[in-house]
């Protein structure tokens, strides 16, 4: 299994990736390939060793992987003011094609965490070479996610001046005025919270022909299955059942996007119901699609 970084083009800027190299599958079977698209900001940063660890058991199971980093974030051109969500789903437009350059492949799946899996749908709805979705966690109210996001803002106010100075309104309004807020070290501008506002995720997703996985990853074993974290992966699901073949999953979340309180490189019952829906994929008759399957291991 090779590992190899490299730069690629969009729209005049670098973008940063790691292309993985599938080892020989029995038969020489290694014509599918998958782009992962990565959580925002700080959310990005504490599981990129997860999308690291996957991306190796995929290639070790015979898929090309093809890792990036959006502009203005990590080792890409630009910043992450700049950058947008049309300039994220124009960055996974052009990985996409660099994939199939660069590796040959004609089948393409997306891998997306919380905000990458909305991206992901996004980006694949309009592909028709994107046969397959994997969405671990995906944020169906892209600006309730935003807005909610202001509340690190907020402890950070805490922690300084030992007061809250700014409201998440009054910050919503320095920035609709201009004014970048300060999430955790990113500087999240209006753009953000525009397109967010005029995006209807329900029209991309019945637009999607392919397959699809939604994980809604649960908090403890008691919400598994049940309606608090799942609503939104359910109902991102019900959209994709209604024009394509889908499933829906729910297991215990064994890692976390908003702090890291321990090291978890590689969460086993993730893993392994991915890996087993990707395997079943490959012999389509063999799977049943279309119906809610929890996970409660």
């Amino acid at each position: 299994m090779d590992e190899h970084p490299f730069h690629f083009s969009c729209n005049g800027s670098r973008i940063f990736a790691i292309l993985h190299s599938p080892e020989q599958r029995a038969g020489g079977e290694s014509g599918k390939g998958y782009i992962f698209c990565a959580p925002l900001g700080e959310e990005q940063v504490r599981t990129r060793r997860i999308f690291t660890t996957f991306a190796r058991e995929l290639a070790r199971r015979g898929s090309w992987v093809l890792r990036f980093d959006y502009r203005g974030e990590g080792d890409s051109d630009g910043h992450f003011e700049d950058a947008s969500l049309e300039t994220r789903v124009e960055d996974v437009r052009a990985a996409i094609s660099e994939l199939r350059r660069r590796a040959g492949v004609e089948r393409v799946g997306l891998l997306g965490l919380r905000l990458g899996g909305t991206l992901a749908l996004l980006a694949g709805a309009e592909r028709g070479e994107v046969e397959d979705l994997v969405l671990w966690a995906p944020i169906v109210d892209i600006y309730g996610y935003l807005y909610s996001a202001l509340r690190a803002n907020l402890a950070t106010q805490t922690l300084v001046y030992r007061e809250i100075r700014a409201t998440r309104d009054e910050l919503l309004e320095r920035c609709r005025r201009g004014e970048p807020v300060n999430v955790q070290g990113f500087l999240f501008t209006w753009a953000l919270f525009e397109q967010a506002r005029a995006i209807d995720l329900s029209q991309h997703a019945q637009q999607y022909r392919g397959r699809s996985l939604v994980i809604d990853l649960a908090r403890s074993t008691r919400d598994v299955g049940g309606d608090g974290n799942r609503s939104e992966a359910r109902c991102l699901y019900e959209w994709l059942a209604a024009s394509g073949v889908s499933d829906l999953m729910s297991i215990q979340r064994e890692f976390s996007w908003e702090e890291t309180p321990t090291w978890n490189p590689r969460p086993e019952r993730l893993f392994s119901q991915t890996l087993e829906w990707v395997d079943a994929c490959r012999q389509p008759k063999k799977v049943e699609y279309g119906t809610p399957r929890p996970v409660s291991e």
